[in-house]
């Protein structure tokens, strides 16, 4: 997702051109005849200075910043979410006594209020004098709407992160799909390599889908899958990487690993789904003809140790069949079962 402590000006998104930001405060300072023009991120209770005009006497550096918990302009105009506009803030008693009037170069200050495409507020786009103004109404109307041109980029930036994060993420579970999980797994594994760590993969498998569809609808074989992405967020590890590759198919890659450590993650994800089927299907009349053991996941692991360079999708393949190897067994004991 969208990062919104994200610094622009030590690193700029690839989707905001900074030159057209630069090019922006450049032209108000020429159009205001100011000191300043520029672009202020608030950030981490701090506001930072993201483009500064190259205008002569501008006294704001790029990367210059001040604390949220002063007395300054820029922190009433987001505390208000409103624009602010003082062409003599010395002859103010409001503004008279604030630091960057008292004791620093500000005579005039005309602001708008930046805002993220969910209204949070991004920060403040500013003309600052060091000499008294008297801009009029078009003037700072004029401002208002440079300010949603830089919001016009701000939402540029945030849909391209969310059709980023579309493209590697499955809709229904909400955890990364079959191309988010090839994309990003392959880093784990250099990284798992270089620390020397062992690593397992484990394949999982929703048993009888087909028999929910076919009793309750799709809508409540969804929710099976739906559920067993939401067990992986509760019972696996910040480090632990997991998808569903498609279907009721679905991946966990863990690292620095032992038999036990994988055992018990696989333990309390087959617990917890067969809370789920009991609270949900087996209970159900339905399905009478069923058995209990009928209905789970299938789950097929594999220790890789540290020194293993098979790549990810040899890794899968071999937990793959370890997963069917699992389900025909359970089938198989279900059938003898059955028999006597």
């Amino acid at each position: 997702m969208l990062d919104k402590s994200h610094c622009f000006s030590k690193q700029t998104h690839f989707a905001i051109d900074l030159s057209k930001w630069q090019k922006t405060v450049d032209l108000m300072a020429g159009l205001y005849n100011s000191a300043s023009g520029c672009i202020v991120q608030l950030r981490n209770e701090e506001f930072n200075v993201v483009a500064t005009s190259h205008s002569p006497g501008n006294f704001l550096k790029r990367d210059s910043h001040w604390p949220l918990s002063g007395d300054t302009f820029c922190r009433k105009v987001i505390e208000t979410d409103q624009w602010l506009y003082s062409g003599n803030p010395s002859a103010e008693d409001r503004w008279r006594e604030s630091e960057h009037v008292k004791s620093g170069p500000v005579r005039s200050y005309l602001g708008f209020p930046l805002h993220w495409p969910d209204n949070e507020i991004f920060g403040t786009l500013c003309v600052i004098d060091t000499k008294k103004s008297d801009y009029d109404e078009n003037m700072i109307e004029l401002l208002g709407q440079l300010a949603l041109l830089i919001e016009a980029d701000l939402k540029h930036m945030n849909d391209l992160e969310e059709a980023k994060v579309l493209a590697i993420t499955d809709e229904l579970t909400g955890i990364y799909n079959r191309r988010g999980f090839l994309t990003l797994a392959p880093q784990c594994l250099k990284s798992a390599l270089r620390a020397k760590f062992n690593s397992a993969l484990v394949y999982l498998d929703i048993d009888n889908l087909k028999e929910v569809n076919d009793h309750f609808g799709h809508q409540q074989g969804d929710k099976l899958i739906a559920s067993l992405g939401m067990i992986f967020d509760e019972q696996c590890r910040d480090s632990d990487l997991y998808a569903r590759l498609g279907g009721d198919e679905f991946v966990i890659l863990l690292q620095d690993v032992s038999v036990e450590v994988v055992e018990s993650v696989v333990s309390r994800i087959d617990q917890a789904f067969q809370q789920i089927l009991s609270d949900s299907i087996l209970s159900n009349t339905e399905l009478s003809h069923c058995e209990p053991a009928d209905f789970g996941i299938s789950i097929g692991y594999k220790i890789f140790e540290a020194s293993d360079i098979s790549d990810i999708e040899a890794r899968l393949s071999k937990a793959d069949a370890l997963m069917y190897a699992n389900k025909a067994l359970k089938k198989s004991t279900a059938q003898r079962s059955k028999s006597a």
